[in-house]
């Protein structure tokens, strides 16, 4: 027996697939570069993923992962002006897009 694609929503936030079985868990990625490449190739499973009932580690992974990114991104830009703006640039481009 074939199983369905088609998810109905639930009021629970449960994903039930069409023949009414709950799918098989996603495992989670094993850091925080993992977690980036499936968000890239298949962002259809953190999305479901976000929505099973579990530990909330991949999520976190990628708001630190962010963070860091932002924050780099904010170190190179203060290197256009130099000085202590390196260090305050790395601070505030973080805090400007969250």
């Amino acid at each position: 027996m074939k199983r369905g694609i088609r998810i109905r929503p639930s009021p629970s936030r449960e994903i039930i697939l069409a023949d009414g079985a709950p799918p098989a868990p996603i495992p989670e990625p094993g850091g925080a570069l993992q977690a980036f490449d499936e968000l890239l190739k298949a962002p259809h499973q953190v999305a479901l993923r976000a929505r099973q009932a579990g530990s909330n580690r991949p999520a976190f992974l990628l708001l630190a992962g962010s963070v860091v990114g932002f924050a780099v991104y904010g170190a190179v830009a203060g290197l256009f002006t130099g000085g202590s703006q390196v260090l305050v640039s790395a601070f505030k481009a973080p805090l400007i897009v969250l």
